[in-house]
């Protein structure tokens, strides 16, 4: 997803907490809204599998799954309906015993925009790339291509309409050169 207004889209009933058949807890996008490459008018132009993200087995405090969990846990319960925004505002009010961490208004877009550059800032991790919220989705595109997963397979993923456009998201690694 795009930052800024695919995000603010986002609603809490968009994305479900399923289990496979393994009993391994994951993340999975039930519905895809409207986008830049989807916009709504090509009922055909939808994705082949619906986006998920696997429980981490070996880090429970970097897994979907959980945080999913802590989150839910935490939002106000006015915010659980199907069509509340997934994204809230933080309560910056001291915490009180019961008190949510999470008012019942959405975040706002220049948040959203913002939040991987806040997160850099308050981890001081130096990099001699601009990141930003698109970084991620570059990474995950390079990580697969570096892997040699078929291209077809990671416009399948990415949710690209054209394999052409992964050549903006990756380069050759030096491995492969």
């Amino acid at each position: 997803m795009r930052p800024g207004q695919e995000q603010r889209d986002l609603c809490w009933g968009d994305l479900e907490l399923k289990t496979n058949a393994d009993g391994l807890r994951y993340a999975k996008f039930s519905t895809e809204r409207q986008t830049k490459t989807r916009t709504g008018e090509n009922t055909k132009n939808v994705r082949g599998s619906k986006p998920k993200m696997l429980k981490n087995l070996d880090n429970n405090d970097r897994c979907p799954a959980t945080a999913y969990l802590a989150y839910k846990q935490h939002r106000p319960p006015e915010m659980m309906a199907d069509d509340s925004p997934f994204y809230l505002a933080v309560n910056t009010e001291v915490p009180k015993a019961g008190k949510k961490w999470f008012k019942a208004a959405p975040l706002g877009v220049n948040s959203l925009r913002s939040i991987v550059k806040n997160m850099l800032a308050a981890s001081q991790v130096h990099s001699d790339k601009k990141l930003v919220n698109h970084s991620t989705r570059k990474h995950l595109v390079q990580k697969l291509v570096d892997n040699n997963i078929p291209r077809n397979e990671i416009v399948e993923l990415t949710g690209h309409k054209n394999v052409n456009s992964l050549n903006n998201y990756s380069a050759i690694s030096d491995k492969r050169q």
